[in-house]
């Protein structure tokens, strides 16, 4: 069965250019499907959090129009802000409260009767692990912990649309991936996600698309797999071996291998290949067929890191 991905958030040409004369934005078109996790990437400068502002409604674009699960950008806002979620790095709240009193409530004015409320905050809590501090007041809780609060509000409202900002900024580990399995978990009970953050990794594991944008432009939108194949170039697959000297490669249909002595005796032979996984054996089978001593094999897979590097050079735009 072929999911259908029907469309959350779409906007059309929007611009904006600040007083100072600075634009955050310049005519970009794009739409945000539900049940998937979107990733907004690009250096600082490049419009992440200008097109996330306009879209939320703090700000108002120069030019062009939005629309939210079918709101207006221009007209509805009110109505917008009712039915989204956003996690940020800062967030409105009673910083009296305990995290536990703050989420209890937060379920109840959410319709949770209260017993049924702290129930479902303990095994948020639990999740989250942050269970240890319930009885902690909000504003004693870190930057990476107030964002994992802000959450499991998001998960407990069951919103359509959900925007995170750097959610996993200061998370160990065991944080980051609690954070990522929360923002799948919304994108499969149908939610539209979008996540803007540069920490690569993440983005690779966690989004399903990604829209990379640079000086307020759109550069390209599409799938973490399309960005891999489009702008990834090849794999290298690396072979480590022993030899008196210059080791030989007589296979050719792998290409001639960049060779390099990286200590006595020791050497590195490259090879930039379409798939690793598919090579290393047959490299690894002509390593042993020419008689070398091979002590060691390595991968460079393509990456979002890698791409998001190569974004800024002149070749890479060449290619955009």
């Amino acid at each position: 069965m072929v999911a259908n991905y029907t469309c959350a958030v779409s906007c059309e040409r929007i611009t904006k250019k600040y007083r100072n004369g600075s634009i955050g934005a310049l005519d970009v078109s794009l739409e945000l499907p539900r049940g998937k996790v979107t990733g907004f990437l690009g250096p600082n400068g490049a419009g992440k959090s200008t097109m996330v502002n306009i879209l939320t409604t703090a700000i108002r674009p120069t030019t062009g129009h939005f629309l939210v699960e079918g709101l207006d950008g221009a007209k509805d806002r009110d109505e917008i802000r009712r039915i989204i979620g956003v996690v940020s790095q800062d967030f409105a709240v009673d910083w009296a409260l305990t995290v536990f009193q703050h989420l209890v409530l937060f379920a109840q004015i959410s319709g949770r009767h209260h017993s049924h409320a702290q129930t479902e905050v303990r095994e948020w809590l639990e999740v989250f692990d942050l269970s240890d501090k319930a009885d902690t007041k909000i504003l004693q809780l870190s930057g990476g912990q107030g964002r994992r609060v802000q959450l499991i509000r998001c998960l407990m409202a069951s919103l359509p649309v959900v925007f995170v900002d750097e959610p996993t900024l200061g998370l160990d580990p065991k944080g980051v991936d609690a954070v990522l399995r929360s923002l799948r978990q919304m994108a499969d009970r149908g939610a539209c996600v979008v996540m803007a953050s540069n920490a690569m990794d993440q983005v690779e594991s966690g989004c399903d698309d990604v829209v990379f944008m640079k000086q307020g432009r759109l550069v390209d939108k599409g799938s973490v797999q399309y960005f891999l194949d489009r702008y990834g170039g090849p794999e290298m697959v690396v072979l480590t071996v022993l030899s008196e000297g210059r080791p030989r490669w007589s296979a050719t249909h792998a290409g001639t291998p960049n060779t390099e002595e990286i200590a006595p005796h020791q050497w590195q032979l490259s090879f930039s290949v379409p798939e690793a996984s598919g090579a290393v054996p047959l490299l690894t089978k002509q390593a042993s067929d020419d008689g070398l001593n091979l002590i060691g094999v390595t991968t460079r897979p393509k990456s979002l890191r890698s791409i998001y590097l190569g974004m800024g050079s002149a070749s890479q735009e060449g290619m955009l």
